[in-house]
């Protein structure tokens, strides 16, 4: 039975997307403030997200919280935060189980989404603002976050590579803030923020799973009907981003075990499943030039993958390497990139790859909340296919537009994280 996929305006920026499957045993419900991500307001914006499912009116506390849903056969509650081009995510949502499998007939799902709304729409309020325990430990939370980055060396060369590629966009902006713009939040400008959330963000909420929601999306629509809106849509989600006059190249030392360099190229197709598949060919598979060619074949790196940047025409290479193989593994990388964009591409590489591809997209409706992330993402481009659609989208990619699309892309931005002892790092 194919999967069942509807979605309605319920309010000024509002929409609302059920997605049925009836093989799931479970619904998933989850409501997501999209908004711009600018430095003004992305710590107060993450701190929100967990501040609002660590208790409400009804349940003052997160154990008591904790307890209310364990009741509901165990549901669950979470909050999330991400970045996609210049937009901001915030998600909030709760998983249970369906209806059906409750043993007294229970109105699982309709209970768990009510102790949502209350989360959401009634939180609880000292001084004017959010309640300070509460808020004080997500606060710290937070912090602790942001300062574990340093200890993934790989993503933390990564962020470092995006901020520099990225600089004066939206996109070098940290989403959870930094520890200074954390550590300056207080209850009532957290809460102020939180009231500008609902009243400016856009906001799409996505039913998913096997059961009824009928009466769960009635409760969730009539929640939202009732609230002031004065929905903000004059910033721009996604754009290119421009190639820097000159390269820009940055290395900073820190006490590693091997070097890890990050290459930034811009430019690419104005299709987005061009650019995946070049990637893909690039650096996205086991059978990938880069891992072929650079890793295998050389032996210049310990890894090297290759992902594109939604919405903002780049692509990134990270690599983990020698540091006295760091100018031969760069100019290897390129020599790579290059090979594609002069047609040095099989028609078995491309197959393979685009089977890889369309393989990772289906197992993506064996989850249900990766089947609700799946319809989310696709509503933002604003192109929405099912699974049968986008293997028939993928699979009808030309070599020469793989071959175009690996050709546009310049390096704008080389970054390297090297061992401060300067005797090398083996």
């Amino acid at each position: 039975m194919p999967v069942e996929y509807k979605r309605t305006v319920i309010g000024d920026g509002i929409g609302l997307s059920v997605i049925k499957d009836k093989k799931f045993k479970t619904n998933s419900v989850a409501i997501r403030f999209i908004d711009e991500l600018c430095e003004s307001k992305a710590a107060a914006n993450s701190l929100i997200s967990g501040v609002l499912v660590s208790s409400n009116e009804k349940y003052p506390s997160k154990k008591e919280l904790s307890k209310a849903l364990s009741s509901l056969y165990g549901a669950d509650i979470i909050s999330s935060k991400s970045k996609i081009a210049n937009g901001q995510i915030i998600t909030i949502g709760v998983s249970c189980i369906r209806d059906d499998y409750a043993i007294y007939g229970e109105k699982i799902t309709s209970e768990t989404v009510r102790l949502l709304l209350d989360c959401i729409f009634r939180p609880v309020i000292e001084d004017g603002g959010f309640a300070k325990k509460e808020f004080e430990i997500r606060k710290r939370e937070l912090v602790e976050d942001i300062e574990a980055l340093i200890n993934d060396k790989r993503g933390y060369a990564v962020d470092k590579t995006l901020k520099t590629a990225f600089e004066g966009e939206n996109f070098a902006v940290d989403v959870n803030g930094t520890v200074e713009s954390v550590s300056a939040l207080d209850i009532v400008g957290v809460y102020k923020r939180y009231k500008e959330l609902l009243k400016t963000a856009a906001i799409e909420i996505t039913f998913a799973g096997g059961g009824d929601f009928d009466e769960a999306i009635a409760l969730v629509t009539d929640a939202f009907a009732s609230i002031e809106r004065n929905y903000n849509d004059k910033w721009s989600f996604y754009d290119k981003s421009p190639l820097k006059p000159e390269l820009r190249k940055v290395t900073e030392q820190l006490d590693v075990n091997q070097s890890k360099m990050v290459m930034v190229y811009k430019g690419g197709s104005d299709d987005l499943y061009v650019n995946k598949l070049t990637s893909a060919i690039l650096g996205g598979t086991a059978f990938s030039k880069l891992f072929t060619n650079v890793r295998e074949k050389m032996s210049l790196c310990y890894y090297c993958a290759a992902r594109i940047i939604d919405g903002k025409g780049a692509l990134v290479i990270d690599s983990g390497v020698d540091r006295k193989n760091v100018g031969l593994a760069k100019e290897a990388i390129n020599k790579e990139l290059e090979k594609i964009a002069q047609g040095e591409i099989t028609d078995e590489e491309i197959a393979n790859t685009k089977l890889v591809m369309c393989g990772n997209n289906r197992s993506t409706y064996d989850y249900v909340n990766a089947l609700s992330s799946w319809y989310f993402t696709m509503f933002l481009r604003g192109e929405i296919y099912s699974y049968e659609q986008m293997m028939e989208k993928i699979n009808s990619i030309t070599k020469e537009e793989i071959i175009n699309c690996a050709e546009s892309y310049k390096l704008d931005t080389v970054y390297l994280l090297e061992n401060s002892d300067k005797g090398g790092n083996e």
